[in-house]
């Protein structure tokens, strides 16, 4: 792109000698140079650029100038320019933003993304001062693209970069968010108005004379104070001003002064030299010798910046002049008058053509009419390299060609079918690539006939008509006249999508493969790229993680060189290949360094993609806290984005976070709504089995059988999908009682999980569903590949996710861990109907202890011991009356010993449970039954979600949940011992960690951590966890770690060097 972008649009121009110093308006613009904006608005020739130039030479900061005019109509381009004019002061400025725009090839770019990459590149640069300034901004109004990236650049500015701005008309929105904040200053066409004592040095400085005080008013009269207009009323070395006079229009006067005072002035050689250069934007010799074959340019050029008519010079390495608009103007219609414009114009585009300026020839070559040259380097170009970027520049002028010409070229007319597409005129389209392929067939050009029908059929994969594209793609590639390679590979590429979207997924790998091995024959690169993420995404597909895992770390090594956000999908598959492999470390980087590129590039769809990996990683490693973070993270995007794919994938890794704590009622609610969201039928199969995952978990057996049973053909695709289907199979079976079948799903499973090396999966699975591990054991299979699965769990045994109570065996379900919930005869009931929060809190009261007859001295004493007696007694049968009214007429009764929870109905409190399972849990490990004993204490924690009734704040409550907290820590410490002893390191990990983030001082638990990691071969976390250990002993203990946890820290550390000495 850089060979298209024009370097005199980023050089300020030369401020001419005798200009005047506008020091009161240069001291405005440094007073306010912390603003946001600096809008400069005023009319033509007020002098806007002029001011711009004479403040940029009092900056000492670096420095964007970008002189817009008409030309500029791309957003891609308008990005290249800011960037090119930073690199004059800041050279490695912009590399991830051209990166960016060089790999989007022909995908268009989000306006957020590619600005966003452009802000987060310009918050690096935070320590310099940086001013970006827009000469002729208004140019860009009419471009909605445009002017709306603007408006975002403007939104988003970092606090070291304000914007300097020169336009004829006020910005297309609104400005009063800034203004309220007081971060905008306008100069405006008064405060450019050239004052007496202005004027007066412009007649010194120009003119070489000091104006009498009648002169002077008049020439602020005639002008109003328009240097413009002033500068053509004060000559040089004359003593006289002139003045014109009349009731004609300022411009038309200039225009007559420039033709009597001016142009009649000049011999026959220097108008035809002025006239003829009129066209061109910049004249430099080289340009205007070519315009008319001469070889004197460069003086002649000289010889009227002498003269100084009405031009600006730019000092780059060959210096340029451009003549002043008004000026050009005036020019340029004398040379329509001559008929000669169109010639000079058309020998314009053949020197920018040969300087391999693209846009300005097609320019030139439109402003010429020449339609047929505008026709030829369309052709060529778009043969090269088609990136949107070109695409629209093309499209603009590929409009004006008459249809004559589009009619004889089958290039043109598929360009033209090709922007009827983006219009959403298929009815153009078709007529187009019809007549561009009757058009290649008839003048025997095989290549251009097929490289519309690879664009026709790229658009028929798009709508789904796949079998279509498998057949015309089969017969092409049999056809004699097909000798392109490149065509080819094309043709390949499409036919192995159009098979995988079919659902052919190994048909689809197998031209994929073949595909990329052409590829790379060809390029190495351009193609190859595009392959590889296919034939990895189809591998994934089908299971074959090993082969997507060797595909894509094929194609990041490759995006490394030149990172753009196509990287961050790369990352993002290659870490799911690998976390389903069971490799999570390594996955949860990939998925971090995505979140990084996604920040960089301001891609908020791949940030949102990013933070649901890492937070399904996250739900993996059981670390649930940061899983709920980031998914709430992502919900956030997801729901900016207004995109319901990402939201149905929110909503299911929220159910299965719910469905790891144990929530099973939120998980449902969460996996309902991904399910019946608006999203593709073949995207809906991959939450479904989560859904029939949790409705077996309500022992919901008859949806889930219907599920199970629709979506059978679906996951027949995937082999691992396969596997966890037959799982849940079993499960239902199970349910039902029906143990054949179960074994036969069960037995099922294991082949495809052994023959697919898929263990992780198949352990994560089982780890989930007790009823298939308590059915395994019970039913003894014969699999040596099945024992060394269970010798993975934590351990041979049922590990439930959590303790459910069965809804129509209670009358009541009280859980009182974390938030309250109740639930009678299977419905939940909310709490605000007690009223209050004390009732709440009684209620409560009541419920932790079920067995216990309580005076009413005591409970008034509890809750109102503040009250006068009769006030409290009042309270308490209003107590009692919300509570029967809300819960149960009978739900507390009265005996002659006091109050107490009816002993007719039948209640489940998680309280209770959970002390019940502890004791029994001690019971058993007392007995010598260690596993049996870690099963109990592992089913007592998983009632444990959070502090005890966590909604209120009474004494009682206060101490009970430090009981129970006391009780939860106690067990973490029995469970990571426990573990310890028989060799499971991971789960000991895990339970370590839990005890710290409920004691971060317990010096212990830090200890046996880093003995597991020590075990497990992980340095990095045994050195942060000793240095999370003394960051906080050290902030908020003021105190070290004792000797013996550095004793061990340090013999750990040593033991592990030396080891990987040994093995080195």
């Amino acid at each position: 792109m850089e060979e298209l972008l024009l370097k005199t649009k980023i050089i300020p121009p030369r401020v001419p000698d005798y200009t005047v110093n506008r020091n009161r308006l240069i001291h405005m613009l440094q007073s306010h140079i912390e603003k946001k904006l600096i809008l400069i608005c005023a009319n033509a020739g007020y002098g806007k650029t002029t001011l711009l130039t004479q403040f940029i030479k009092k900056l000492h900061t670096p420095y964007l100038w970008y002189h817009i005019d008409t030309s500029d109509q791309d957003i891609n381009f308008f990005i290249q320019y800011i960037i090119e004019g930073l690199k004059r002061h800041i050279p490695q400025f912009g590399k991830r933003t051209r990166a960016l725009i060089r790999n989007a090839s022909q995908q268009e770019i989000k306006l957020e993304i590619l600005f966003g990459t452009l802000i987060n590149e310009l918050v690096e640069l935070s320590r310099k001062k940086i001013l970006l300034i827009f000469d002729d901004l208004h140019e860009i109004y009419r471009i909605p693209k445009i002017i709306s990236g603007f408006e975002y650049l403007l939104n988003n500015l970092p606090t070291n970069v304000s914007i300097v701005a020169s336009t004829r008309s006020a910005l297309p929105f609104s400005l009063d968010r800034f203004q309220i904040k007081n971060e905008v200053w306008e100069i405006d066409q008064e405060d450019l108005k050239f004052t007496k004592d202005e004027i007066t040095l412009l007649c010194e400085h120009f003119g070489g004379y000091t104006p009498k005080s009648l002169e002077l008013h008049k020439l602020r009269v005639d002008s109003e104070g328009w240097i413009t207009c002033l500068q053509f009323l004060i000559q040089p070395a004359t003593s006289k001003t002139t003045f014109i006079k009349g009731k004609e229009s300022l411009l038309n006067r200039l225009y007559a002064y420039f033709d009597k005072e001016i142009y009649a002035l000049l011999d026959d050689g220097m108008k035809y030299f002025i006239t003829a250069t009129s066209v061109l934007d910049y004249l430099s010799s080289d340009a205007c010798d070519f315009l008319l074959s001469r070889h004197d340019s460069k003086h002649i050029l000289e010889e009227l910046q002498k003269k100084h008519l009405f031009m600006s010079t730019f000092d780059i390495p060959k210096t340029q002049y451009a003549y002043h608009h008004l000026f050009r103007n005036f020019l340029t219609n004398k040379l329509r008058q001559a008929n000669l414009y169109r010639q000079f114009q058309n020998q314009a585009g053949l020197y920018a053509e040969k300087k391999g300026v693209l846009s300005q020839a097609l320019n030139h070559y439109l402003e010429a009419k020449n339609f047929h040259a505008l026709a030829r380097l369309i052709e060529e170009y778009e043969d090269k390299d088609m990136s949107i970027s070109k695409f629209d520049l093309f499209r603009r002028h590929i409009e004006h060609i008459p249809t004559s010409i589009i009619n004889k070229s089958p290039r043109l007319l598929r360009l033209t079918g090709w922007i009827c597409f983006n219009r959403g005129d298929h009815k153009g389209l078709q007529s187009y690539y019809a007549k561009s392929k009757r058009c290649a067939r008839q003048n025997k050009n095989y290549y251009e006939f097929f490289r519309t029908i690879h664009s026709q059929l790229g658009i028929k994969l798009l709508r789904g008509e796949y079998k279509q594209v498998n057949r015309r793609i089969k017969t092409i590639l049999r056809s004699r006249h097909l000798r392109s390679r490149k065509l080819q590979v094309r043709f390949l590429n499409i036919l192995g999508l159009a098979y995988w979207s079919e659902g052919r997924i190994t048909d689809a790998i197998e031209v994929l493969k073949k595909t990329l091995k052409v590829g790379k024959r060809l390029d190495g690169g351009r193609y190859t790229n595009t392959v590889l993420h296919n034939l990895a995404a189809a591998y994934i597909d089908i299971g074959d993680f090993l082969d997507a895992q060797h595909c894509l770390e094929d194609l990041v090594s490759r995006l490394r060189s030149n990172p753009s956000s196509v990287m961050i999908l790369a990352l993002n598959n290659l870490g799911y290949t690998l976390m389903l492999q069971g490799n999570l470390t390594k996955a949860g980087e990939l998925f971090e360094e995505g979140i990084k590129l996604a920040h960089l590039y301001n891609d908020k769809t791949m940030l949102c993609n990013c933070y649901l990996f890492l937070a399904q990683n996250r739900i993996l490693s059981e670390e649930l806290a940061q899983a709920m973070e980031l998914l709430n993270k992502a919900l956030h995007l997801a729901s900016e984005l207004n995109n319901n794919i990402l939201l149905s994938d929110c909503w299911t890794e929220l159910a299965k976070l719910n469905l790891a704590r144990g929530d099973l009622y939120q998980a449902k609610k969460y996996v309902d709504k991904a399910v019946t969201s608006p999203i593709p039928t073949l995207h809906r199969i991959g939450h479904m089995i989560t859904k029939v995952e949790i409705e077996l978990s309500l022992k919901k057996i008859r949806t889930a059988a219907d599920i199970l049973n629709k979506a059978r053909s679906k996951f027949k695709k995937s082999k691992y999908k396969t596997m966890i289907f037959f799982l849940q199979k079993a499960r239902l079976y199970l349910l039902k009682k029906d143990e054949k079948k179960a074994r036969s799903f069960i037995n099922e499973s294991l082949k495809l999980a052994e023959k697919y090396s898929y263990d992780f999966l198949l352990t994560h699975t089982l780890k989930r569903n007790r009823e298939i591990i308590q059915f395994i054991k019970k039913a003894k299979f014969k699999s040596s590949y099945l024992q060394h699965i269970i010798l993975q769990l934590p351990y041979s045994d049922t590990i439930p996710s959590s303790i459910e109570p069965d809804l129509k065996e209670y009358d009541f379900i009280f859980k009182l861990f974390g938030k309250t919930h109740i639930f009678i005869h299977g419905k939940e009931i909310k709490t605000n109907r007690l009223r209050t929060k004390r009732f709440q809190e009684i209620f409560a009261f009541f419920i932790t202890n079920p067995k216990q007859t309580m005076t009413r001295e005591k409970i008034i004493y509890t809750f109102w011991p503040d009250h006068n007696p009769s006030t409290s007694k009042q309270l308490f049968y209003n107590a009692l009356y919300w509570i029967r009214k809300a819960v149960d007429k009978k739900i507390i009764v009265y005996n002659s010993l006091g109050y107490a929870l009816s002993s007719q109905h039948r209640y489940w409190i998680d309280t209770e449970e959970f002390v019940k399972l502890t004791k029994a849990g001690d019971q058993l490990v007392q007995d010598g039954n260690l596993g049996a004993g870690l099963i109990k204490y592992e089913e007592a924690i998983s009632l444990y979600r959070d502090g005890f009734m966590e909604d209120f704040y009474g004494n009682w409550c206060q101490e009970q949940r430090k009981y129970y907290e006391g009780v939860y820590l106690d067990v973490l410490r029995k469970l990571s011992y426990g573990h310890y002893k028989i060799g499971n390191l991971q789960k000991t990990v895990h339970f370590c960690n839990c005890i710290i983030r409920k004691d971060s001082y317990d010096e212990a638990a830090y200890c046996l951590a880093m003995r597991c990691y020590a075990g497990l071969n992980d340095v990095r976390p045994l050195q942060n966890c000793y240095a999370t250990l003394e960051k906080t002993l050290a902030r908020e203990l003021k105190t070290t770690p004792s000797v013996e946890t550095t004793k061990l820290f340090e013999t750990l550390v040593k033991r592990k060097t030396q080891r990987k000495a040994l093995r080195s």
